[in-house]
C-alpha cells in the first residue's frame, strides 16, 4: 500500500553557475491540459527557498536566481499556499535578504511550524565550501566574508541534523553542491582569497526519516549547458515533478519514479550537452510514496475503456475518437497515443479500398491507374518489385500496421522507386534495394577519369534505394537500404522533400546524398553503416535542413558538405564513424552547424579545407582518435562560437595556411596530445577561449610567418601554456597562463617575436611563468608574472623586450624569491617591478669577464703556437732583453735576428 502521508524536502546547494540569460527564459514547459495535484492528506505544504545571487565578497551567481523562481512557480503549480512559502533571495528588499542572520531565524520558525503529517520543502542556493581546520560543509549566505568563515557561514551538517529532528514524517534533502562555473576564474568563490577554502565535501549519511539526493558523485561536478534555462540536474528535478516521470503510466507519481527519471535523464543531458558523466547519488530508505496525482487520469482510463470495446466490435471510427480525447485529457501518456495511433492505421487500412498486392497487379499498374490523391495500402509482408517503380502526381503509399519492418519492398536491379513529378508521400516501409552497381576500392577511385566518375556517379544515382528528382515529396518512419548504392538521392533543383524519422542503414555508398541545388527538410533521421559517407550535400545551391538527425557507424566519414553547398544542421550528431565526422572542401561551401555534436569518431571530428568556410554554433566535438578539428588551406574561413573540442586521442584543433578561422568563446580543453597547434603561416584568431588540462601544451604555433591573434583567452592546467618556435609570431592581448606544469609561455628559435600585452602568466607549477632560449625575442607590455615555482622570467638567449611589466612572488621552488633569471642574451628591460637591471647588470658584468678571459686564452694560444714554431718552450714566453742576448749567443741558428716584442 502507498503511504500517503508525505513530507518533501528539497535542500539544494548550488556551488557556483553559469550565466544563463534572462530570468525564466527557456524554462521547463509544462503542457497546459496536464492537471496535476500533490497526494491528498492531512498535512499541509510549506517551503522554504533562499537563494543566493549576489555576494559581498564572494564570486556572484548567475542562476541562483532562476532556479528559486522556477521551483517557486513550480510548487504552486503544484498545490502549495503562497502563504506558505518562505522566499530569500537576493533582489529583495532588506527584510527578505539571505543573510546569515535572516536565514537562522526564518529557518528555525520554519522548522517549529512543522508538525505530523505537514509536507516541507526546503532549497537552498548559493555556495558551498568546506573550512580548512573544521569538520563538516558550510553554506555561505550572502553576507559571508573570507576573514570570518566560522561566523559567517551556516552549518550544512546542522541543518541536515535539525531536519531529521523536526517532527515531520518523511523528509527528501536534495544537494547539488559542485556545479561547474567558468567564469568564477581560479582564485576560489571569494574573490581576495586564493587558497584554503575548497568545495563542499561529502554529506553525511542521512538521519532515519531523511532520503538524501544529491546531484552528482562525491568529487564530481554538476553541469550546466546555455541550452537550458537551468543547470542540468535542476532541469530534470523540474520535468521530474510532472507526469512526464510517470514511468508505469498509471496516473501516479512516485518517489521512485522521480529519482529514477532524475537519475537517467542527468546522465542522459550532461553527456549530451557537455560531454561529461555526471550521476546523482541517492541514500536513504527508498520509498514507493506518491507525491504526484494527474487529475485527469481517471477519465481519460475510462475513455479509453470505451474505446477498446469499440474497436473489439470494429467500430474504429468511434474508438479512434475516444483515444483522441483521451489524450487530449493526458497528453505525455504515450500508451494512450500507441493506441490512438493503431487505431488511425486499422482505420486507413479499411477506408482505403486501394491495397497492394492485388492479384496479378504490379505496383506500377497500381500506381498509373490511381486517381490524384489516390492512396495505396501495402500490405504486411516482403514484396519483389522487379522493376523501378516510378510515380507522377499526387499519390501516397502508406505500409500497413505503423511498422516499416512489417512491409518491405524489395528490388533487385535499379531504383526500388523513383518519385518523378508531382507529390508522393510514403509512410512507414521498408525500401531495400539488391542491385548491384559499381563497387570500386579507394585505389580505383584514385585513377578513375572525369567522365568516368560522371558515369559512375549517375549509376550510383539509378541502384539508390529511392532517386527523388519531384519538387515535393514526404517520407515518414520508413526504413531505406540500398546494398551497393546510396540510400536515398535528391538530384533536382529546387526539389525539397521532408524525411521525418527515417532509418538509412548498411549502404554500400553514401547514406543519404543531396546535390545539384536541391533542399529538403531530414528531422530526427537516423544513417548508419554507410560504406561512404553516411550524409553528403553537394554542389552550389544545395541546402538542405537537417534537424536532429544521426550518423553513425560508417565506414568513412560522416556528415560531408562540399563544391560551393550549403544547408543548416541543428542538433545533429556524428558519432563513431570510421573517418572523419564532419567533414567541408571545396570554395563558397558554406553550412551553418548549430548544437550539434561530434563524437568518437575514429579520424578527425571536424575537418575544413579546400578553401570552405562554414559556421560552427554550441558543438561538442568530443573523444575523436585524430585531431578534434583540422582546418587547412589559406582561403579557408570557418567560424566557431561557443564550440568544445574535448577528449580527444591528439590534439583538440591544428590549424594549417589558413587566415580567416575565427573563433569566440571556445574550448579545447583534455586532450592527450595538446590544446592548439597553428601552422604553415596561419593567421587566424580566438576571442574569449579556453585550453585547459590537456596533457601536452595548451597552444603550440611554429614556422615563420605563422600569426594567430588571441584576446581574452586562458590556458590552465596543461603541461605547457603557451609554446611559440621557429620563428612564429602572433598578438596575446589580456591573456592568461595560470597552473600549468612546466611555463606559461615558452619563446624558442630565431625570429620568434609576439606582441604580448595585459597578459597574466601565474602559478607556473615547476617552471618560469616565461621562458626565452635560442634567439628568441618577443614584446611583453603590461603584464602579469606571478607565483611561479621557477623565476619569474628567464632569459637564456634572444633579444625580448619587457615594458611596465610586474613581477611578484616567483621562486617558489628556490630558497629566495627570484622573479628575474637572465642567463644570457641581450633582453631590454624597461619600466618594469622589480626593474630587472641588477640582474642584467650582473650579466652584463659577467659577459664582459668571460670576454676577456676568452681573449687573454685566445692570445696565450696563439703566443704558444709561435713559439712552437722556433722551438721556444712555453715557460720561457716574453723574456727580458739581457736574457735575450745570452739566449742569442747559445743558439744564433734558432733565433737568429728576432727580437721579442716586450707586453
Amino acid at each position: 500500500m502507498k503511504n500517503p502521508i508525505f513530507v518533501l524536502i528539497l535542500f539544494w546547494i548550488s556551488i557556483s553557475s553559469l550565466p544563463l540569460g534572462v530570468l525564466g527564459e527557456n524554462a521547463v514547459e509544462f503542457s497546459s491540459r496536464e492537471s496535476i495535484q500533490l497526494e491528498e492528506n492531512d498535512g499541509t505544504w510549506y517551503a522554504f527557498i533562499a537563494a543566493v545571487s549576489d555576494y559581498d565578497e564572494a564570486v556572484d551567481l548567475s542562476c541562483a536566481l532562476q532556479d528559486a523562481h522556477d521551483l517557486k512557480s513550480r510548487f504552486l503549480q503544484m498545490g502549495f499556499e503562497e502563504r506558505n512559502i518562505t522566499f530569500l533571495v537576493s533582489e529583495s528588499d532588506a527584510s527578505h535578504l539571505p543573510t546569515r542572520k535572516k536565514i537562522l531565524s526564518r529557518y528555525a520558525n520554519f522548522l517549529s511550524r512543522l508538525k505530523q503529517g505537514d509536507h516541507a520543502v526546503v532549497y537552498l542556493c548559493g555556495h558551498g565550501i568546506q573550512i580548512p581546520g573544521k569538520k563538516g560543509s558550510w553554506f555561505c549566505p550572502m553576507d559571508a566574508e573570507s576573514e570570518a568563515l566560522d561566523e559567517t557561514t551556516i552549518s550544512i551538517d546542522e541543518m541536515l541534523a535539525g531536519l531529521g529532528e523536526s517532527k515531520a514524517d518523511f523528509c527528501w534533502m536534495i544537494v547539488d553542491a559542485c556545479r561547474n562555473n567558468q567564469s568564477a576564474g581560479t582564485s576560489g568563490i571569494f574573490k581576495d582569497r586564493a587558497f584554503g577554502v575548497k568545495s563542499l565535501g561529502e554529506l553525511p549519511e542521512p538521519p532515519e526519516n531523511v532520503i538524501l539526493m544529491q546531484s552528482c558523485q562525491p568529487g564530481s561536478i554538476s553541469y550546466e549547458s546555455p541550452n537550458l534555462a537551468n543547470g542540468i540536474f535542476t532541469y530534470c528535478l523540474l520535468e521530474a515533478l510532472s507526469m512526464k516521470s510517470d514511468a508505469d503510466e498509471d496516473g501516479e507519481v512516485t518517489f521512485t519514479e522521480i529519482q529514477k527519471y532524475v537519475t537517467e535523464q542527468t546522465a542522459s543531458l550532461a553527456d549530451y550537452y557537455v560531454g561529461k558523466i555526471q550521476f546523482p547519488q541517492v541514500s536513504g530508505k527508498i520509498t514507493d510514496l506518491v507525491l504526484l496525482r494527474d487529475l485527469n487520469y481517471p477519465k481519460a482510463e475510462t475513455l479509453i475503456e470505451e474505446a477498446r470495446k469499440k474497436a473489439g466490435n470494429e467500430e474504429f471510427t468511434a474508438a479512434l475518437e475516444l483515444a483522441k480525447e483521451a489524450c487530449v485529457l493526458c497528453p505525455r501518456n504515450r500508451k494512450f497515443r500507441v493506441l490512438k495511433e493503431k487505431y488511425e492505421s486499422r482505420l486507413a487500412v479499411r477506408e482505403h479500398k486501394t491495397v497492394f498486392p492485388d492479384g496479378d497487379k504490379t505496383l506500377q499498374e497500381i500506381c498509373d491507374g490511381m486517381p490524384d490523391g489516390g492512396t495505396v495500402t501495402i500490405l504486411k509482408g516482403k514484396h519483389f518489385i522487379p522493376e523501378t517503380v516510378v510515380t507522377r502526381g499526387k499519390i501516397t503509399l502508406r505500409g500497413e500496421g505503423g511498422n516499416p519492418e512489417y512491409v518491405i519492398l524489395r528490388g533487385g536491379t535499379k531504383n526500388v522507386l523513383r518519385i518523378e513529378d508531382g507529390f508522393a508521400e510514403l509512410k512507414d516501409l521498408t525500401i531495400q534495394n539488391e542491385g548491384d552497381c559499381f563497387d570500386l576500392s579507394p585505389e580505383e577511385l584514385e585513377k578513375e577519369t572525369e567522365e568516368e566518375e560522371k558515369q559512375r556517379n549517375h549509376q550510383e544515382n539509378l541502384f539508390s534505394a529511392i532517386w527523388i528528382k519531384s519538387p515535393m515529396a514526404v517520407l515518414e518512419n520508413c526504413v531505406l537500404i540500398s546494398e551497393k548504392a546510396c540510400g536515398a538521392v535528391i538530384s533536382q533543383k529546387d526539389s525539397a522533400p521532408v524525411f521525418i524519422r527515417c532509418l538509412v542503414k548498411n549502404c554500400g555508398g553514401n547514406g543519404i546524398l543531396v546535390e545539384s541545388g536541391a533542399k529538403g527538410v531530414f528531422r530526427e533521421c537516423r544513417v548508419t553503416g554507410s560504406r561512404w559517407s553516411g550524409f553528403v550535400v553537394c554542389g552550389t545551391g544545395t541546402a538542405p535542413v537537417v534537424e536532429k538527425c544521426c550518423v553513425e557507424k560508417g565506414k568513412d566519414g560522416g556528415f560531408y558538405v562540399l563544391e560551393g553547398a550549403g544547408g543548416k544542421f541543428t542538433d545533429c550528431e556524428s558519432r563513431e564513424n570510421v573517418g572523419i565526422g564532419f567533414i567541408l572542401e571545396d570554395p563558397g561551401t558554406d553550412p551553418l552547424v548549430e548544437n550539434c555534436r561530434i563524437i568518437g569518431n575514429h579520424d578527425m571530428g571536424i575537418f575544413v579545407a579546400g578553401g570552405s568556410s562554414g559556421r560552427f554554433i554550441n558543438c561538442q566535438v568530443l573523444r575523436n582518435t585524430e585531431l578534434g578539428l583540422g582546418v587547412a588551406h589559406a582561403k579557408s574561413s570557418p567560424f566557431f562560437q561557443n564550440c568544445r573540442f574535448k577528449d580527444g586521442e591528439s590534439m583538440g584543433i591544428i590549424l594549417y595556411e589558413t587566415k580567416g578561422t575565427r573563433f569566440e568563446m571556445c574550448e579545447s580543453n583534455g586532450n592527450l596530445l595538446g590544446g592548439i597547434g597553428v601552422f604553415g603561416g596561419a593567421e587566424s584568431s580566438f576571442n574569449d577561449c579556453e585550453i585547459r588540462g590537456n596533457d601536452r601544451d595548451g597552444l603550440v604555433v611554429g614556422e615563420e610567418g605563422t600569426k594567430p591573434v588571441f584576446e581574452n583567452c586562458r590556458f590552465l592546467g596543461n603541461q605547457g601554456g603557451i609554446y611559440l618556435q621557429k620563428g612564429a609570431g602572433g598578438e596575446f592581448i589580456n591573456c592568461e597562463a595560470e597552473r600549468n606544469r612546466e611555463f606559461g609561455i615558452y619563446l624558442t628559435g630565431s625570429g620568434t617575436a609576439p606582441k604580448i600585452e595585459k597578459s597574466r602568466f601565474v602559478n607556473t607549477v615547476e617552471g618560469c611563468g616565461v621562458l626565452i632560449q635560442n634567439e628568441a625575442g618577443g614584446i611583453f607590455t603590461d603584464c602579469e608574472i606571478s607565483g611561479n615555482a621557477g623565476a619569474g622570467i628567464q632569459v637564456e638567449d634572444g633579444t625580448p623586450v619587457f615594458r611596465k611589466n610586474v613581477l611578484s612572488e616567483n621562486g617558489l621552488s628556490y630558497w629566495e624569491r627570484l622573479d628575474w633569471r637572465i642567463l644570457g642574451g641581450e633582453p631590454l628591460l624597461e619600466e618594469n617591478v622589480p626593474d630587472g637591471l641588477e640582474e642584467l647588470q650582473l650579466l652584463k658584468e659577467k659577459e664582459e669577464k668571460e670576454r676577456q678571459r676568452k681573449e687573454e686564452l685566445r692570445a696565450r694560444e696563439e703566443l704558444k703556437r709561435a713559439e712552437t714554431a722556433v722551438g721556444i718552450k712555453a715557460e720561457n714566453i716574453n723574456p727580458g732583453k739581457d736574457d735575450w742576448e745570452t739566449r742569442k749567443r747559445s743558439s744564433p741558428q734558432k733565433i737568429g735576428n728576432e727580437r721579442p716584442q716586450n707586453q
